[in-house]
């Protein structure tokens, strides 16, 4: 902060010609500008003109965005920094004063390049308010560490008394007082502070999370001004009206209790800063306004602004005598207590605030006598008087980021297809930094947002053609029905951290999907999409988000998506469009069918390209289109069962209570441009590439390379100021676009949290609550969502409840229920055969994934009783009698469908009784490499764990059985990259590893080559990748663990057959009869494919000295 005087800010803003001005060519008098700090004024029949010189001047051609940039952004800086702030906006009625400070519209066309300075400084207001809570969040480690709160009041001085607007308002709407009754409500007394601010005693100042609750504010207190119809307007303000925004910020500070111990207290600090925006009636003259009649409001306004020219002349005299010398009693006196305007002013016009005015006229008049040139002379004479009055307020050193303050549709073009109206924009999100995206529609609609693959040159401009696609046919068939009940749609598709526009590290979204995903549609004013719209990994990542926070969304679709371990998306409840190519090997349509067999409510469709390469393209919008529609009628209709009373929380919609943490980037020309390579529209060979190199991108992946600036934490405030890297420079506006490394205390850059730590339990994603610095004042009223939130939890039991006591069909292969068994933890049915080969295996449920620990062999393999049970709901026995009772109504092909379950069932129990299960795990830990430049340490693994039944061959009682393994990293060389002998292996020669540093997940082929004489098979090989999950291994201190199964069956004639066992070629003895003394044991290996990895059933025949052959019985995800 820096204190020094300054003087009071004034800008002259010349508007437009408009259609009621006449012809401009006749105009007898034009008040242009001539440059950008003086306005000239000249009368066509003389030659004479008239200069005044002002701080800035705005000519016609200025745009709302120029005048906030430098009239009102200093002002919400000011604010920020704990000063208070001020924005006069004063001139003659219809010289576009309320055009200026609000906008058409009420200030409710949102990205609008007519927004006035009250939705302007409101959204920038908001967004630093959530950019300073979240970095401040993110440095200290501490959830509430820096909060602040808004609160506005509005008052109106109206015949030199003052109202409260919002009070006034709020009557009026409830119909507890009519309009011409609110002059004789009572008026509120003005009271002075010890600190001289001078306040209305009464006045209500009601909280505001919001630019929507704002502007909802403003205008039901704007519904209760007085105003009548003059000679210059049809509904002139009558009345002088204040909007004061009450900037609270709150913070906790460490402070060491002695100096000789390390024992800290933590005080709570508070900081109260005004932001005031004051709306001054017209300045006409009676004669101009009521042709000379008497008229008190009329009188009563212009003395206000009389008294108010007064003070502002004293103020000069002050400031010019203090500049002389001058103090005490000997200085002028200043007339505040004159009028009540001047009074409820007085804080902001003493000097301790930051002040700025701007005079609005008209660009001419046609008649110089009763025309406005004399008003506009006047007015710009008034302002000009202000320049002179010194302010001493307390000024942040600002820098100015170019980025900030330039107009993003300089150089660019609003779409010309106003219904469209594609554009940029700039998404803040809480952890993330800045997020580039395209939007097509209305902001107010409700919400889709689409997420691209990981292409190297992938973008947000993949989407272009399907989102206008849609966008076209819903706007047509609305026409074409004249039927609007589900209205328009807001499409925003991102550039994902580290791909086209959007600084960060591209492995953002791989690792934290549902996190970034979440605070992306946090920023845009939701608490929920409609739709999450994925292509290839990105519909992985979208899967992924709906699985850490499943309230994110109301519908998912997906075109040639990846997916992992898809039995998981069983838990996925939303309807869910999938579109896949037949003919497309880098999203194999087998996966597809996977999930379609998983997805509870899938909407599939799959093509060839080679026979029908348009269909996506032709029918993907229609399909998308009519699952819209059907979520939008099913969400409405749900929203209607809660019946009066309950709030109205619909997925997409906006929520007036949350503010929109967007700006504009763009125009029509930003959207439409490919930037720096970025792929063309429905471009899928761009996004086409190997999986492994998709989970890892290309070079940019990692860290994405040093970053150009550094967020610091003022500890005396939580505060945070921005450093550019190279230069030093200071600024406190985050610049925008670019990467910003988070500094904690000390300076030191803080690693990507996880999601617990953000509030975000790992696992859920629903956030946590916290202890407001507010205390019961600062409670949000989220309370109404946390009940709606249990009702359709405990709406969602009751269904779930209702599907259990009805389930035909087993949970993992869909297939009908024989010998079931409920598991006791996550309640998954499971036929005898999913059973059998899982849970003792593995310990988990081969559904859901979660763990199924303590279900015994016998308990699972037996066939008649001491089956688990489910919890608190049904018994295996039960359930086993509720599905002989429904065997009397099968038809005759349910019968035979029974009868194969049975058949299966039984065979894999004589099977499984007259084998060995071999059971191995590999995987591969993972964490962060100290020190080495955003690259992860993988160390691959497999060991042998146990047999099943463990007693069954006396020779594998010993557990080290593996000969020998290999680790290859270049599957495409026949060498091995590194061979790690049995003596050397680790856990008494059970466990074999191999480490390797990099910056992307990578193959490790694995090869198992066993002790013949303890376990006499052929060699293994296991094809997998390394692989790191989401949320975890961003740290050294937090590392993660990736483990699959590898299930072994082998007949245990095998090993009766006993004697040291040879390789084939090498020869051996023979009993007498010519039977075979020694095995021959294949020396190729046993391809298994774990790309993908899984666990895996590998079965072998007795007759292993023939091709030996391998089954997989069965897969199960993790």
């Amino acid at each position: 902060m820096t204190d020094g005087s300054a003087r009071f800010r004034v800008a002259a803003r010349i508007r437009p010609f408009q259609p009621h001005d006449g012809d401009g060519r006749k105009a007898a008098v034009w008040v242009t500008a001539p440059d950008s700090v003086s306005v000239r004024l000249e009368e066509k029949e003389k030659d004479g003109e008239k200069r005044l010189s002002f701080d800035q001047v705005f000519g016609p051609e200025a745009s709302q965005h120029d005048v906030f940039a430098r009239c009102a952004l200093p002002q919400v800086e000011a604010v920020l920094d704990g000063v208070h702030a001020c924005v006069f906006a004063f001139g003659q009625t219809g010289a576009g004063k309320t055009f200026t400070m609000i906008g058409p519209e009420g200030g409710r066309r949102r990205h609008s390049t007519d927004e006035g300075i009250l939705p302007r400084a409101s959204g920038e207001l908001f967004r630093r308010i959530a950019r300073m809570e979240g970095e401040a969040q993110q440095q200290m480690g501490v959830s509430g560490s820096s909060e602040f709160r808004v609160r506005v009041s509005f008052l109106e001085v109206f015949k030199e008394k003052i109202f409260d607007l919002l009070a006034l308002g709020r009557k009026i709407q409830g119909s507890l007082v009519s309009s011409r009754e609110r002059e004789t409500t009572p008026s509120l007394a003005l009271r002075e502070k010890t600190d001289g601010s001078v306040y209305a005693e009464g006045a209500v100042e009601e909280r505001v999370r919001s630019t929507e609750e704002l502007l909802k504010a403003v205008e039901m207190g704007a519904s209760a001004r007085a105003t009548a119809a003059t000679g210059v307007h049809a509904r002139s303000s009558r009345s002088h009206a204040l909007l004061q925004l009450v900037v609270e910020h709150r913070w906790r500070q460490q402070q060491q209790q002695q100096k000789d111990s390390s024992t800290q207290s933590v005080s709570v600090k508070s900081r109260v800063a005004r932001l005031t925006l004051v709306d001054l009636a017209g300045s006409e003259t009676m004669e101009r306004a009521h042709a000379g009649r008497k008229d008190e409001a009329g009188t009563a306004t212009n003395m206000g602004l009389l008294v108010l020219s007064r003070v502002i002349r004293a103020l000069a005299e002050v400031s010019e005598a203090k500049a002389k010398g001058t103090s005490g009693d000997a200085l002028p006196r200043v007339p505040f207590r004159d009028s009540a305007l001047t009074r409820l002013l007085q804080s902001s016009l003493d000097g301790r605030a930051a002040a700025q005015m701007i005079v609005c006229v008209p660009p001419g008049a046609s008649d110089p006598v009763s025309g406005t040139a004399p008003e506009s002379l006047r007015s710009l004479e008034y302002a000009s008087k202000a320049r002179r009055v010194k302010v001493t307020a307390a000024r942040g050193e600002f820098g100015d980021a170019e980025a900030d303050t330039e107009d993003p549709l300089r150089g660019d073009q609003r779409d010309p297809q106003a219904e469209f109206d594609r554009r940029c924009l700039w998404l803040e999100t809480k952890t993330f930094g800045d997020v580039f995206a395209r939007a097509i529609g209305d902001s107010d609609r409700p919400l889709v947002l689409l997420v691209h693959g990981s292409g190297p040159r992938n973008s947000s401009m993949f989407w272009n053609v399907f989102t206008e696609s849609v966008a076209r046919l819903n706007s047509a068939s609305a026409t074409d029905s004249q039927d609007d009940s589900t209205g328009g749609f807001y499409f925003v598709s991102i550039d994902c951290p580290g791909y086209g526009r959007s600084p960060g590290d591209r492995q953002t979204i791989r690792s934290y999907p549902g996190q970034l995903i979440k605070e992306i549609v946090t920023a845009l004013g939701r608490r929920a999409a409609t739709a999450l719209v994925g292509s290839s990994q990105g519909a992985c990542a979208v899967f992924n988000a709906v699985l850490e926070v499943p309230s994110i969304c109301a519908a998912v679709a997906v075109v040639h998506p990846v997916g992992h371990a898809v039995q998981r998306y069983k838990a996925i409840k939303q309807p869910t469009l999938l579109i896949f190519d037949c003919d497309d090997l880098g999203h194999p349509v087998t996966v597809g069918r996977l999930m379609r067999q998983h997805l509870p409510r899938a909407i599939y469709f799959e093509y060839s390209s080679s026979n029908d390469g348009g269909w996506a393209e032709r029918h993907g919008p229609s399909e998308f289109l009519k699952l819209l529609r059907i979520t939008r009628t099913e969400t409405l209709s749900q929203q209607s069962e809660g019946g009066p009373g309950v709030p109205r929380i619909v997925p997409g919609e906006r929520d007036s209570r949350m503010p929109e943490l967007s700006r504009l980037a763009g125009g029509l020309n930003g959207y439409s441009q490919r930037h720096n390579g970025e792929i063309s529209p429905w471009d899928f060979h761009g996004d086409s590439v190997p999986s492994h190199e998709a989970e890892g991108g290309d070079e940019r992946d990692g860290e994405g390379g040093p970053a150009d600036w550094r967020a610091e934490l003022d500890v005396s405030t939580n505060a945070v100021v921005y450093v550019h890297v190279a230069s030093g420079r200071r600024v406190k506006r985050r610049p925008v676009g670019v990467r910003v490394d988070v500094c904690g205390i000390g300076g030191v850059v803080t690693s990507r949290p996880s999601p617990g730590s953000l509030g975000m339990p790992e696992g859920t994603g629903e956030g946590q609550v916290v202890s407001s610095l507010f205390g019961e004042e600062g409670e949000d009223s989220d309370s109404e969502e946390a009940q709606a939130r249990q009702r359709r939890k405990k709406k969602e039991e009751e269904r779930e409840k209702e599907r259990e006591e009805t389930q035909t069909h087993c949970d993992r292969c869909m297939k009908v229920l024989v010998a079931p068994v409920r598991l006791r933890v996550c309640g998954c049915a499971l036929c005898g055969a999913c059973l059998l080969t899982s849970v003792p295996f593995t310990g988990q449920c081969p559904s859901c994934q979660s763990s199924a620990q303590g279900q015994s062999w016998a308990s699972v393999s037996s066939s008649d009783k001491e089956l688990p049970s489910v919890a608190e709901r049904e018994t295996a026995i039960e359930m086993r009698r509720r599905l002989e009772e429904g065997k009397r109504n099968e038809t005759e092909e349910e019968e035979r469908k029974r009868g194969e379950q049975e058949s299966l069932l039984s065979a894999l129990r004589v099977s499984l009784s007259s084998s060995v299960v071999v059971v191995v795990e590999f995987g591969n830990d993972f964490s962060a490499l100290p020190g080495g430049g955003g690259k992860t340490n993988y160390r691959t693994f497999v060991r042998f764990l146990k047999t099943e039944p463990s007693n069954a061959v006396s020779q594998l009682q010993t557990k080290a059985v593996i000969n020998k393994a290999t680790f290859n990293i270049n599957p495409g060389f026949s060498k091995p990259t590194a061979t790690v002998q049995g003596k050397d292996a680790g856990k008494g020669g059970t466990e074999f590893s191999f480490e390797y540093a990099m910056a992307r997940p990578f193959p490790c082929y694995v090869t198992l080559f066993w002790k013949d004489s303890l376990l006499p098979l052929p060699p293994v090989e296991l094809q997998y990748v390394v692989q790191q999950a989401e949320g975890l291994g961003k740290e050294e201190k937090n590392p993660g663990t990736f483990r699959k199964r590898l299930l072994i069956q082998v007949p245990r004639c095998v090993f009766r057959r006993g004697g040291e066992g040879g390789r084939e070629g090498n020869g051996g003895q023979r009993h007498e009869g010519g039977a075979p003394a020694v095995r021959r044991i294949p020396k190729n290996p046993i391809i298994v494919d774990a790309e993908t990895p899984v666990s895996v059933w590998v079965r072998f025949r007795e007759d292993i000295t023939m091709k030996p052959s391998m089954e997989k019985l069965v897969k199960v995800a993790l």
